[in-house]
């Protein structure tokens, strides 16, 4: 039989071996009997075809250490870090988003051969990112497997990423016996926890931190259970910690007894006005602080006016009108402020004398679907006179806008003729409202952009960019006239950068194409 009609070794199956005889001949028959020895042969050829690829293994590594001889040659410390470097920053900064194979890297690296196996066991740095994701809960099995990870990583620092989407409501007896294992292993290395990201339910967090008694090395701690539950408890039976960062979703401030003393960046949703400034009091070091969907109180709040000296940027995003978080907070440091309104435009009172109380350094400011009269607008500007980068909600006076026609819009126009306003303004920045219904028409871009580009002596000459943003969904723009197109890049030799949707308008390649051959 000629060679290639025989089958690959590895592909051999030995499931034939698996037969009974009905034979009853005593001793059995001669068939019985060739069978037998037919099959101590083929156990004894096994049993010799391991030991021979066993010194297969054995030889591959003494190839590899004679051929690869620079790698031979790096210390092991080198390689060790080499390895290190091998798990992409994409990774170690961003876990929710990591791909799996960068998850797996540590493993990639122990399959190539056993010199890299033993070295990547034997580098502690590799094991310090854990992601257990909804199907590790389903096979028991992997806790052996998960708990070698972690002791892999000996006394480092853990960063962790737990992702496990549970719909079913809430549970008052708890996560199901079945996915205990895993949480019982993160709790017992919890001393070592420093990065942390929950986006687990609201029982499965509750099980965990009973079992968990100090993290003192914890540094950022992100829990997202999704839906909120208004009952009343603690998150932390243990001592409380005390991050340095802090991100919550689903997360009520009086479930949440943390040790806010630390904390210097606070991102949270669903939080109640009362709420927010109770946060701003228990975290003097506070930082930069992101509030997400502020809500309305069931009850008008009493609150005390308070002044945070530490807090730098603030993002307020809000479905009430805020007034009664800016009548009571007074903020002299701030230099980065944004105020967006959920759904229609909505006139705030007490943004002005928050803005003349505060007396902060700005430099970027972001006010979104807020209403006001030109005059009180241009009040609030001049009290920021350091402004860098503005960003608005796009008024329907500029939607239709044309060169040929003076601009509406008293905003640009006191822009255009005044440069005593924002004096050091560089960007300036529109984004549609989704509640005008107008259609957008490009020819008001080349309009604006213009008349804060004019050639005379009065033209803004701070202002480098010009963005706008047309949607969320809208990310093309090619749709843009071929006459547009060509103004516009006329305006671009004139020295402004423009966007659309965080692209720059002469990168695209729809747009450069479509200019080829103008002069």
């Amino acid at each position: 039989m000629a060679c290639e009609d025989f089958h690959d070794w590895r592909a051999i199956v030995l499931s034939q071996l698996s037969y009974s005889s009905s034979c009853e001949t005593l001793g059995g028959c001669s068939s019985c009997r060739a069978l037998a020895t037919l099959e101590t042969q083929i156990n004894d050829t096994i049993s010799a075809l391991n030991l021979l690829l066993l010194k297969h293994r054995s030889k591959k590594t003494d190839l590899n250490r004679a051929h690869s001889q620079m790698m031979q040659k790096l210390p092991v410390e080198i390689m060790s870090l080499i390895f290190h470097l091998c798990s992409p920053a994409t990774f170690q900064n961003d876990l929710e988003n990591a791909r799996q194979q960068d998850v797996f890297a540590p493993l990639t690296l122990g399959a190539v051969c056993r010199s890299w196996r033993h070295l990547a066991w034997s580098t502690p740095q590799l094991w310090t990112h854990l992601v257990f994701l909804r199907p590790f809960f389903k096979q028991p099995d992997r806790v052996s497997l998960a708990w070698e990870w972690i002791s892999r990583s000996k006394a480092l620092p853990l960063t962790i990423y737990v992702n496990l989407y549970d719909n079913e409501r809430h549970m008052d007896g708890g996560p199901p016996l079945t996915h205990r294992p895993f949480l019982d292993i993160l709790a017992e290395c919890s001393r070592r926890w420093r990065d942390i990201d929950l986006n687990i339910p609201t029982h499965f967090l509750g099980y965990l931190f009973t079992k968990v008694q100090d993290m003192p090395k914890i540094d950022t701690l992100r829990l997202r259970p999704g839906i909120t539950s208004r009952k009343a408890f603690k998150l932390f039976s243990g001592r409380a910690p005390s991050p340095r960062h802090v991100i919550a979703s689903g997360l009520l401030l009086k479930q949440m007894n943390i040790d806010w003393s630390r904390v210097a960046e606070v991102k949270v949703d669903d939080f109640f006005v009362e709420d927010c400034m109770e946060l701003f009091r228990c975290a003097p070091m506070l930082q930069k602080c992101d509030l997400v969907q502020v809500g309305y109180s069931m009850t008008p709040p009493s609150i005390s006016p308070l002044s945070h000296d530490a807090l730098r940027h603030l993002s307020f995003d809000s479905i009430d009108s805020g007034e009664d978080f800016f009548s009571a907070i007074t903020l002299p440091n701030l230099i980065s402020f944004s105020f967006d309104k959920h759904g229609h435009r909505c006139y705030n009172a007490a943004l002005l004398p928050f803005f003349q109380r505060s007396s902060f350094p700005l430099t970027r400011l972001e006010l979104l679907n807020i209403e006001f009269s030109f005059d009180d607008f241009k009040s609030l500007l001049g009290t920021v006179p350091t402004v860098t980068h503005l960003h608005l909600t796009m008024s329907p006076d500029l939607y239709d806008q044309d060169e040929k026609k003076r601009i509406r819009e008293p905003l640009i126009h006191e822009l255009t003729e005044n440069t005593n306003l924002l004096p050091h303004l560089e960007m300036l920045e529109f984004s549609l409202h989704a509640y005008d219904h107008t259609d957008f028409r490009w020819k008001s871009i080349p309009a604006i952009v213009a008349s804060l580009y004019r050639s005379d002596s009065s033209s803004r000459g701070t202002l480098k960019t010009f963005k706008f943003n047309l949607s969320h969904n809208h990310r093309r723009i090619d749709l843009i006239p071929r006459g547009i197109r060509v103004r516009l890049l006329t305006l671009r030799q004139a020295g402004a950068q423009i966007f659309c949707n965080d692209e720059l308008i002469e990168k695209s390649k729809v747009f450069r194409d479509s200019i080829r051959g103008v002069p």
